[in-house]
């Protein structure tokens, strides 16, 4: 069964991944947010996440900051394979592999 982190996590992804959930862009070093309006985002100096070896591949955010760039803040990383799960809605699985998700 799922432990009590994971279930405050999947209320989390399923609460903001509309509209603040966001993946990993490996060749820009940066995050690109799931919208139509793909924007990039970087995980805030203060946050626990920044800078972390090997960075989270997905992310959901409380809140965005613009200064230089836009920072995300308040943020928890998850796994891109529940997002089927928790927003059937908004997330299909588009490959056998569990990693692959299309909007």
């Amino acid at each position: 069964p799922p432990s009590g982190r994971d279930r405050t996590v999947d209320c989390l992804v399923a609460g903001l991944c509309a509209l603040n959930a966001a993946r990993r862009d490996t060749l820009r070093k940066t995050y690109r947010t799931f919208r139509a309006a793909s924007l990039d985002v970087y995980i805030h100096p203060n946050s626990v996440l920044h800078g972390r070896n090997p960075p989270p591949e997905t992310i959901v955010f409380a809140s965005c900051v613009h200064t230089t760039k836009r920072y995300v803040r308040g943020v928890t990383a998850f796994h891109p394979s529940r997002l089927p799960d928790l927003a059937p809605h908004l997330f299909r699985r588009s490959s056998p592999r569990a990693d692959m998700i299309s909007l």
